[in-house]
């Protein structure tokens, strides 16, 4: 370990002095009432995220991984992650919207996406048996 030279050393005392005159010219009153200020905003901040997470809860948002955009108010997810999650293919889901069996939104212009509102019951149509034998 090498020793520093003399006149660097006295140097840093001088720049400590310096700061730690600085620290005392600001008070400690100023310094214990903007400690107060802090932890009372901290204080009305963790009010208010305990006041969301009780809205999220009362709207059973459990799922926020990935939200996606969200159109008026509603989160809306891909059309293939939709055919996903339904167990259906892409071309069913284009149809389920297009019909309005899904509520979504179709491609616009400058958008080349279909989305569907993922807050909607993503089941698919029950497939009709068909009659057996002959019918008129």
């Amino acid at each position: 370990m090498t020793a520093l030279p003399a006149p660097v050393t006295r140097a840093m005392i001088a720049q400590l002095d310096r700061v730690n005159r600085k620290a005392h010219s600001l008070g400690e009153a100023d310094l214990l009432d903007e400690i107060a200020c802090l932890q009372d905003e901290i204080a009305r901040k963790d009010r208010r995220i305990a006041e969301l997470e009780l809205l999220l809860a009362a709207y059973d948002v459990t799922e926020a991984a990935h939200p996606g955009p969200s159109y008026g108010q509603r989160p809306t997810i891909t059309a293939h992650e939709a055919a996903q999650r339904a167990g259906v293919s892409l071309a069913t889901v284009t149809r389920y919207v297009a019909s309005g069996f899904w509520e979504g939104i179709p491609p616009r212009r400058g958008h080349n996406r279909l989305l569907v509102y993922s807050d909607q019951p993503l089941t698919s149509k029950a497939t009709r048996r068909r009659k057996k034998g002959y019918s008129k």
